[in-house]
């Protein structure tokens, strides 16, 4: 009996306007992602509404330990229920991470995922339930916080920054050179051993046509705030050409067919030569509109600029992480339905 697996999640006709529509590769199907972000377990969810208020206003950090593979014990029952109550209300895929506070399987000691191997194994659960359920997973190779110094991590997370992050020099003894997030990103060795955790990744879950695309790393401009990112034109070269060098690895050392992904917070469609999104096959903006003076409805505009360029403008663009306090505070109940569709009136 023939299978009823539709395939891989693609680009649609690349090169042409529909190559702004995402397909299955079997049945050319478009595909129409609906769903949001639970990129990580429960960590924050389970704080109280006032620890939650606190959090938020940047009064008290989440007391995290170096050790946090063991942090959590239950994100396949937590994920379970979340992928049921999204189906239940026509969701059809979500974003998920490998943090350090979540699935990460590399935080401890590099090129060794042992004590990761438990967030691996839920991982796994959480991949067959979401093929079970039809559902479709972003899946996010590492977060913009893990790169950024402490002074700038504006989550208020502790330990999960560059200066806890296993690539540091003063916590790894095989390169004494990477003393900044930016010398991890230039770093022939480096890139070496992170080759070997992507390899490790695709060659564990590659096989899923359930995953909707890789996401190498969120935020970029915040992961290298520290230097300068969005205005810095040495450190939008070095991160383009790593990021060409990891693209490059998956789609032909590796030859996986899922589409590859960056995201951005704010200013990457300012320069969109110098970034990324010529390389990537999907362009990912965050923007939150957190004061007064910024509010929602400039969103539109942004994907629209991108559709206009000639190096984006047949590609698809997720407005990909949008809301959350405070910035609700900050626009109306119409404000806030725009932009949810920001995508895909555009």
């Amino acid at each position: 009996t023939e299978s009823e697996n539709k395939g891989y999640i693609g680009i649609k006709e690349k090169g042409t306007l529909s190559g702004r529509y995402l397909s299955y590769s079997k049945t050319e199907e478009t595909f129409f992602p609906i769903g949001l972000n639970m990129d990580w377990p429960g960590v924050i969810t389970e704080l109280s509404p006032s620890q939650l208020i606190d959090f938020y206003n940047k009064k008290n950090k989440i007391p995290f330990t170096k050790d946090l593979t063991r942090l959590e014990s239950q994100h396949y029952n937590l994920y379970s229920l979340w992928i049921k109550k999204l189906k239940l209300n026509g969701g059809n895929s979500f974003a998920l991470g490998m943090t350090p506070y979540g699935f990460s399987i590399e935080w401890e000691k590099i090129n060794n995922y042992s004590k990761g191997m438990s967030n691996a194994w839920e991982l796994d659960q959480v991949l067959n339930l979401a093929a079970s359920e039809n559902i479709f997973i972003a899946f996010t190779f590492d977060f913009h916080d893990q790169f950024m110094s402490d002074k700038k991590l504006g989550w208020n997370h502790s330990r999960t920054g560059w200066d806890d992050n296993p690539y540091h020099s003063k916590n790894q003894n095989f390169d004494t050179t990477i003393k900044t997030s930016l010398d991890f990103f230039k770093n022939t060795n480096a890139i070496k051993y992170y080759k070997h955790k992507v390899r490790y990744i695709i060659a564990r879950w590659g096989y899923s046509t359930h995953i909707l695309y890789w996401e190498i790393l969120t935020e970029i401009d915040n992961a290298l705030t520290d230097h300068d990112y969005n205005n810095n034109t040495l450190t939008r070269k070095i991160f383009k050409n790593w990021f060409r060098i990891i693209t490059g690895y998956i789609k032909n050392d590796l030859q996986d067919p899922h589409p590859v992904a960056g995201s951005f917070s704010v200013g990457e469609t300012d320069d969109i030569p110098s970034g990324i999104f010529d390389i990537a096959d999907i362009s990912q903006i965050h923007k939150y509109g957190e004061s007064k003076t910024d509010k929602y409805y400039p969103r539109s505009e942004k994907v629209e600029k991108l559709h206009k360029h000639s190096l984006t403008k047949n590609k698809p663009v997720l407005f990909d992480e949008i809301g959350g306090p405070p910035a609700l505070d900050f626009c109306t109940d119409i404000e806030f339905h725009t932009n949810i569709w920001a995508t895909s009136f555009t």
